[in-house]
């Protein structure tokens, strides 16, 4: 996959180049004396979205007698996110133009660094990462996956979910935050665990939250296997998936159930697009939630636990498949990491079988979640971060 990545990251900076060669040159640092560091923020949306709940709160919590922020949006639009940037940042750009329109207006800011939040995301964060337009640039992990371009200087990561040999997996310079690598506050949600009240006599439920598209085929057979195991649960796939495509996953599971001699329509219910106050009551109603084998959730996996509700999880090989790993490695609770598929589903039917088990670690989860959400080392550690890496390319 990396290998992939970087070879496709080659061609677009050779695109990029062509298209625009006055952004392929290395930028002259501006001097630094007398004034504060400029750091720019480029991400798609500057409005309510899964990557500013977990990076909205570096841009805005980094110290403003050290440091002029700005933040570029690539699609047009505003609401109460963004009105609360223009509140708390220097300078809030969301006109859109031509892509050479907003790189220059970009590069005429004079950033002394340049962060993409979520490069992948939307096609205009791909092209403008392959262009140079600020002494450092560097990619956090709203899209956790290599940019592959080499105009890209920095991956900065999480610690806790980065594997060993995390490095290899990235054409940028690995950079790790501590912790899970990001400043999360649960408080602005739409609603709170304790307005979701549990309907009496319901069902045991097993919950996947992740999105339909991360549900790779060898998902199917883990599902089936623990559904055959605890005949009286059901399994709800929170999946957000418009009808069509939900229509598709359905008839690809049904073999696979069939198998296993599981009426799928009988024990698998999929919710499509929700609002986000009904997402939460339906995921904070779960008995266990089931995490994504190999892209595992990050603000889905927050907001479970806010609501003191057990992930299970499987660690791979890539950092994307690691976030709930991380937080579970944060709040000291091992009873959920598997070490494979067969303990994966050997551990989800324990623990959908044994209420006792479920309440004990419910109530670690209550205890030890506080350490997952608002951590100021995290921002700290980005701010001296940045400090470093655009002081070394001073003139």
């Amino acid at each position: 996959m990396t290998s992939r990545q970087i070879a496709l990251g080659r061609v677009l900076r050779r695109m990029a180049a062509a298209a625009f060669p006055q952004f392929d040159q290395a930028i002259r640092p501006p001097p630094l004396r007398g004034r504060k560091l400029r750091i720019g923020f480029l991400t798609a949306t500057l409005r309510h979205h899964t990557v500013l709940k977990l990076f909205g709160g570096l841009m805005q919590r980094l110290p403003r007698d050290r440091f002029e922020v700005h933040a570029y949006a690539l699609e047009a639009g505003s609401d109460a996110v963004t009105e609360q940037l223009h509140r708390d940042l220097d300078v809030v750009r969301t006109e859109i133009g031509a892509l050479g329109e907003m790189a220059q207006r970009i590069r005429d800011d004079t950033c002394d660094a340049l962060v993409y939040i979520d490069v992948g995301m939307h096609p205009r964060t791909v092209a403008l990462s392959a262009l140079r337009l600020a002494p450092f640039q560097a990619m956090l992990w709203g899209h956790p996956v290599t940019s592959g371009v080499g105009s890209m200087d920095a991956f900065i990561s999480s610690a806790l979910m980065e594997p060993a040999d995390g490095a290899r997996h990235y054409a940028e310079t690995l950079m790790p935050l501590p912790g899970i690598g990001c400043w999360y506050d649960p408080a602005p949600l739409p609603l709170q665990p304790q307005q979701v009240k549990r309907v009496v006599g319901a069902p045991l439920r097993i919950v996947c939250a992740q999105n339909g598209l991360k549900l790779l085929p060898e998902q199917d057979v883990i599902f089936a296997r623990i559904l055959a195991a605890v005949p009286d649960a059901e399994l709800v796939l929170l999946c957000g998936l418009q009808s069509g495509i939900e229509a598709n996953l359905l008839r690809r599971m049904h073999p696979v159930f069939a198998a296993h001699d599981i009426d799928l329509d009988r024990r698998v219910r999929i919710i499509g697009h929700v609002d986000e106050s009904t997402f939460l009551s339906e995921l904070w109603q779960s008995d266990l939630v089931l995490d994504a084998l190999s892209w595992s959730g990050g603000v889905t996996a927050l907001e479970t636990f806010w609501g003191d509700v057990p992930i299970l999880t499987l660690p791979g090989e890539f950092m994307r498949s690691r976030h709930t790993a991380a937080m579970l490695t944060l709040m000291e609770i091992p009873e959920l990491i598997a070490n494979d598929r067969d303990d994966f589903v050997h551990r989800a039917v324990t623990l959908v079988n044994n209420a006792d088990e479920r309440r004990r670690i419910v109530a670690l989860i209550a205890q030890r979640k506080h350490r997952l959400y608002r951590d100021d080392a995290v921002v700290d550690a980005f701010a001296a971060l940045l400090e470093r890496e655009v002081l070394q390319r001073a003139v």
